[in-house]
């Protein structure tokens, strides 16, 4: 199990930048996702819990668009 980071450097969330969020990882990986938000000064923190078995990744295999990238993996 992965546990993915997101993080968008803006002032704010919209509802918007969530689903993009979750039809990307949906549509490229087969995985159950549970869906946390929580704030850290201004940043806002997606965090994907992905059931990936035996798949590995790494900070390059997970991109959303320029204003997503993975931050760590557990």
């Amino acid at each position: 199990m992965y546990y993915i980071t997101l993080f968008k450097q803006c002032s704010d969330w919209i509802e918007e930048d969530v689903e993009l969020v979750i039809h990307y990882l949906n549509a490229h990986y087969d995985a159950s996702i549970a869906f946390e938000r929580s704030r850290k000064g201004r940043d806002y923190l997606a965090r994907r819990q992905l059931e990936l078995g035996d798949l590995k990744l790494d900070a390059q295999d997970v991109k959303v668009n320029h204003q997503f990238r993975v931050v760590n993996k557990i």
